[in-house]
């Protein structure tokens, strides 16, 4: 079926009709590209309307801003990419990462190009659209790439401007559109195996965004409490988001450490196994499912003495689900339920083979 002079609301409406009729994942509709565009040509918000072809004027401030960058593309690509129209956003972005190696190689206006670029891209990232973040996250990428690459050891550029890029880039990793996301996790994955950020602190600061107040005692050993079940949690999608990029930091852990991007002594251990665990009792089965996909990985990687203390504390039906994988943990899970027997039964204790003062270990998370 194909979908053409629609508006946005009649396209959404389209698609509510086939995901009842079909059952399509709402992860799973199309995101509108060049090469569709005449299906979408007309799909413009209400608010947006403006009749294809009547391409809004740039404001003052901004031409000022970005003028350094009009050296290599026209006004007409700027005022693409700021302006308030889906295919007129592309196309500018299509513009902007076709010219990356241009804007690039001029080392009299490095610093400024670097920065401006930047900017620009924060701004796509701070959009909406489906469409508008992936190309945001795939010219980011290249960029990224291309600056790793240059013979300039110092660049003084605006590293605030990528701190505000990564929060973005963060937040896409719990994207609802299934692409999206999984070029989010993707893009974390090729910044780990680059210098140009540093690989444990990428790590701790996604746990770190999830981790606020009080609770940063829960996982980082200053409490006896490890799971943050009873506090907000992140949604559902962000967990899996980083769930993934996890399951990518373990498989690649061996050539991370061979190419120096960290050290058995400095790797966040402590961080990554108290959040894969936690998630094991994640109120989502989706995130439980994965949750334990990452934690028989990391067993298979470390071993279960690295696990364990972590293990130890999560709930017996959780773990009960991994003891195949596991079998280490049958005889903890049989002790446990034995402890949980006796407290119910006062009179039984003696007769086991727990003592009483065993009871009084906390219940448990």
């Amino acid at each position: 079926m194909r979908v053409t002079n629609k508006s946005v609301k009649a396209q959404t409406m389209y698609y509510k009709e086939m995901d009842q009729n079909n059952q399509i994942n709402i992860d799973d509709r199309p995101i509108p590209t060049l090469k569709n565009k005449d299906r979408v040509k007309d799909e413009i918000p209400e608010e947006e309307k403006l009749e294809r072809g009547e391409l809004e004027e740039l404001e003052s401030n901004i031409r000022n801003s970005y003028e350094p960058l009009l050296k290599y593309f026209s006004e007409e690509t700027l005022r693409q990419l700021f302006s308030k129209q889906v295919l007129y956003r592309e196309e500018g972005l299509e513009t902007l990462l076709s010219k990356l190696d241009s804007i690039l190689s001029d080392r009299s206006s490095l610093t400024t190009n670097i920065n401006n670029t930047m900017k620009l891209l924060f701004y796509q990232l701070c959009e909406k659209h489906p469409q508008t973040a992936f190309r945001s996250i795939e010219i980011f990428e290249k960029l990224l790439n291309l600056i790793n690459k240059l013979p300039v050891k110092e660049l003084n550029y605006d590293f605030g401007v990528t701190d505000s890029i990564l929060v973005k880039i963060k937040e896409k990793v719990g994207d609802i559109n299934t692409r999206v996301r999984k070029r989010a996790v993707e893009l974390y994955a090729f910044m780990m195996k680059k210098n140009f950020c540093d690989y444990n602190n990428l790590i701790n600061e996604l746990i770190d965004d999830e981790v606020g107040g009080d609770n940063k005692d829960l996982y980082y050993g200053k409490s006896s409490v490890l799971s943050l079940i009873g506090k907000p949690m992140k949604s559902s999608k962000v967990v899996l988001g980083k769930l993934d990029i996890f399951e990518n930091v373990l498989k690649d852990f061996d050539q991370a450490i061979k190419e120096k991007r960290t050290e058995i002594h400095s790797f966040p251990f402590n961080n990554v196994f108290n959040y894969i665990c936690l998630n094991l009792t994640h109120p989502k089965t989706e995130v439980r499912k994965n949750a334990r996909k990452v934690v028989i990985q990391a067993k298979e990687k470390f071993g279960y003495k690295k696990l364990e203390p972590y293990l130890r504390r999560v709930d017996l039906k959780e773990l009960e689900k991994i003891q195949d994988s596991l079998p280490e943990l049958k005889e903890f899970i049989k002790e446990e339920n034995e402890k949980i027997k006796l407290s119910k039964n006062p009179d039984l204790v003696g007769k086991g083979q727990i003592a009483k003062e065993e009871l009084a270990q906390p219940p448990l998370l």
